[in-house]
């Protein structure tokens, strides 16, 4: 028989393994010889001295015959190596066990008749049995047999599991997750095998992750019911026997499990699943169980934190997290647990580490209280994520940071730009508050869930003086420790940062850029916090917050960050300027003006080498936007407090940047329609015009004021553009400053330069014939009222005389 064997052996090793060879009737005839031989030497297995051949034997056909794909053929034989190998289970030896074996005649059978110990009948279907054979029961005994039974249980194990993949066109796999559950599935022989050879455990196991990811593939273009649960289940086995393996580079563990579930997201959620994210959160919890039974130190390896990344967001997409947090808690443990068997209390990477674990559980907490509405454990996570950072604050400053340490501040970095979200709605829950009455909610139940979320957050008194423990107040302390923390890295490791980043030495790093565009974001976040707590006491802390926000940006020179310090400036001007603190809010109005200078000055450098590209104009455009609102603001801030020298050299600027499609827009508005109704339709542009002349014409009279054409001139605009501006200038003096306060003030000769403008840009252009006319009708009304003042002024005699004609 062995003879037979092995020349079967040796002529099936030209074939590929994977691909079915077509079986002729030579090897049928020879299948049923090599049957009946094994039967036979059953008879006299007692007088051999080599134990386990038959069974080897048995295992070798199988192969054969998955060989050579005769799949259903295998059923026979894997129940035959079943039944001997649970008759070992109830002796002590291998010795013991052939006997038994020997002696029990119903074991010795010819090949068409079914004497397996496990149930079956002839109408079962084959892939039944097979599915019945993937798993090995566990003698109640729970007496670990001889390594080789171990071995050959494995082997037939995942026999039958091969023989499951390839039947019915894969239609089955969805089936196999459910037996692969069972307490003796290959998992569990696989350790058994591990405990006492893991050389050959290794082996075994590796064959099967071949099979199942075979499995996998297959199921990856099958549309089957169910298919989506069992790939992941698969995708889990297929993971538990990689740690099994013991393989020295677990990073690999990482990125196969993320590959994994990654493929499942993009395959399935075009199908906009509501149980996509759910099955990915129990697979990614199962993975859980296995980073903290098999891998010791997890956050040593470099493709644990994108591993991590995706686990957390999959749980926030399906808003449960319990089982991620107990994960996140048990590696702060082992962190902590690690340190002090080393020594090394300050170990500025575990302390890192583990400060952003604490911020990841904390959003977590955090979003819960926003989607439930209930306080639960918030207050105790905030509390715990400040203390990690005032123990990360505390650490030794070190004069260069490992790689390591870099690629724990970036994750650290990353996970607080998270974090912004949850507390950016906890502000702006706040800031609705603080607003008169709540008219934007009508609905009664969604008032009564508004005000409740504020009092979890705020709680019962919201105010300086009250020692009250709220969300709210305890969230602005663990803001300010972070960003107290953030700003020493930023002055103190941002160039060592930056260039190991430049030199590619990890594609994970969070942008440099973006590491001061998130302390800035938590100094304003930080500078809202205080205006909500302390209202008009607030502003020399918030101001103090932003000052410190821009000494970052000016010493990253981090450009964009600039655009960040504008909306900070901004958001402080505007709450005291609707506050009516005028006095207050010019400084940070001023400021953020300033700045935006800068911004779009650096900008337009940047721009000029690019090539004025469209999108970059655009933007470029938006900027002076925002300025010329900026300056209209403060402009106004200045006429309230009466300082109209001031005012005007603000609404000047506001002119000057104004954006040319702005101002295009409004022109053409104006020559194509009423002056009124143009300012009715735009009136922005006109405000600033108003404001503009009531304080310089109007107020001061006597000092050097620029006229609006030559603003407009001065910003490069033509005479066309301008023109009807200039008309509504003469309307607006007259009708809104003039005429609406009763003022007596020579304005004939400011007007009829004004008009000889307008008819300067009028004719030559060619411009509608009915504005021409109108603008010619008016300056010859001013033409008789100027020859008018003249004669009266030159010859009253005559006038009189005239009068009395």
């Amino acid at each position: 028989m062995t003879d037979i064997i092995k020349t079967r052996s040796e002529k099936s090793n030209t074939f590929v393994h994977n691909e079915p060879i077509i079986p002729d009737t030579n090897f049928q005839t020879l299948v049923d010889e090599t049957l009946s031989a094994i039967y036979e030497l059953e008879k006299i297995e007692k007088l051999i001295v080599k134990q386990l051949k038959i069974d080897k034997a048995i295992c070798t056909l199988i192969l054969k015959l998955i060989d050579f794909g005769l799949y259903t053929k295998t059923i026979d034989l894997l129940q035959k190596l079943r039944s001997r190998l649970l008759v070992y289970f109830e002796s002590t030896t291998i010795s013991e066990a052939t006997n038994a074996i020997s002696s029990n005649e119903s074991l010795t059978r010819q090949p068409v008749i079914n004497t397996a110990a496990i149930k079956s009948y002839e109408d079962t279907a084959d892939i039944v049995k097979l599915l019945e054979l993937s798993y090995f029961p566990i003698p109640e005994n729970n007496k670990i047999p001889h390594i080789e039974i171990v071995s050959l249980i494995l082997t037939s194990l995942i026999y039958a599991i091969q023989c499951i993949i390839v039947l019915e066109e894969g239609k089955y796999i969805k089936l196999l997750p459910k037996y692969l559950r069972h307490k003796g599935n290959p998992i569990y022989w696989g350790q058994v095998l591990e405990s006492v050879d893991p050389i050959q455990s290794k082996t075994q196991l590796e064959h099967l992750m071949r099979i199942i990811s075979k499995a996998i593939s297959r199921l990856h273009n099958l549309a089957a019911e169910n298919a989506s649960n069992t790939f992941l289940k698969l995708c889990y086995f297929y993971m538990y026997a990689f740690v099994l393996t013991k393989r020295p580079n677990l990073s690999t563990f990482f990125e196969t499990s993320l590959r994994f579930s990654l493929g499942f997201e993009r395959k399935y959620k075009s199908e906009q699943s509501a149980s996509l994210y759910q099955e990915l959160n129990a697979y990614y919890n199962e993975m859980s169980i296995l980073v903290k039974m098999y891998i010791q130190d997890a956050t040593e390896y470099p493709q644990f934190l994108v591993w991590r990344n995706h686990y957390s967001y999959v749980a926030r997409k399906n808003k449960n997290s319990k089982k991620l947090i107990e994960f996140h808690e048990s590696i702060i443990c082992s962190l902590q647990d690690s340190s002090q068997s080393k020594g090394s209390a300050q170990d500025l990477e575990k302390l890192l580490q583990i400060a952003d674990l604490r911020i990841e559980i904390t959003h977590f907490a955090l979003e819960n209280l926003l989607y439930t509405l209930q306080n639960g454990d918030a207050i105790k996570r905030i509390k715990e994520a400040r203390d990690a950072f005032n123990e990360l604050s505390q650490s030794n400053i070190k004069e260069k940071l490992s790689m390591k340490e870099i690629n724990a501040l970036s994750q650290l970095f990353k996970v607080v730009e998270l974090i912004k979200q949850p507390i950016m709605k906890i502000v702006e829950f706040v800031e609705d508050a603080s607003k008169k009455g709540h008219s934007a909610v009508t609905d009664s139940k969604r008032l009564f869930e508004k005000e409740q979320a504020q009092v979890l957050i705020q709680g019962q008194s919201f105010s300086q003086e009250s020692n009250e423990e709220s969300v709210y107040k305890c969230l602005k302390e663990l803001i300010h420790i972070i960003v107290l923390y953030f700003n020493f890295i930023c002055k103190n490791y941002f160039g060592e940062y930056k260039s190991n980043y430049l030199r590619g030495s990890d594609s994970s790093y969070l942008n440099p850029e973006n590491i001061v565009l998130i302390t800035i974001d938590i100094y304003d976040i930080l500078s809202r916090l205080e205006l909500n707590i302390y209202q008009m006491n607030a502003y020399e802390n918030c101001m103090s917050y932003i000052d410190q926000a821009y000494q970052i940006v000016q010493h990253t020179t981090c450009r964009e960050g600039l655009h960040s310090i504008f909306r900070a400036y901004c958001r402080i001007g505007n709450f005291y300027y609707i506050k009516n603190q005028y006095h207050i809010a010019k400084k940070p109005i001023y400021s953020a003006c300033t700045i935006l200078i800068r911004y779009l000055n650096e900008n337009k450098d940047s721009d000029e080498t690019k090539g004025k590209n469209k999108a970059s104009m655009n933007e470029l455009e938006e900027f002076k936007s925002r300025l010329s609102e900026r300056y209209n603001m403060l402009g106004s801030c200045l006429i309230k407090m009466n300082e109209y020298e001031e005012a005007s050299k603000a609404l000047e600027q506001s002119l000057k940047y104004l954006p040319k499609r702005d101002f295009l827009q409004f022109s053409e508005l104006v020559s194509s329609q009423t002056v009124l109704s143009a300012s009715q339709e735009s009136p922005s542009i006109p405000n600033i015009i108003y404001r503009y002349i009531y304080s310089t014409y109007f107020n001061c009279p006597d000092s050097g004021f620029t006229p609006i054409q030559d603003i407009f001139l001065e910003a490069g605009y033509n005479f066309i553009d301008f023109a009807g501006l200039l008309e509504y200038e003469l309307r607006v003096f007259k009708e809104r400053v003039l005429d609406s306060h009763n003022i007596q003030f020579d304005f004939l000769n400011v007007e009829k330069t004004l008009i000889d403008t307008l008819l300067t840009c009028y004719l030559p252009e060619n411009y509608p014939i009915r504005r021409a006319r109108s603008v010619f009708n008016l300056h010859s009304i001013i033409i008789l009222n100027y020859l008018f003042l003249i004669v009266v002024f030159l010859f009253p005699d005559i006038l009189y005389q005239l009068i009395g004609y």
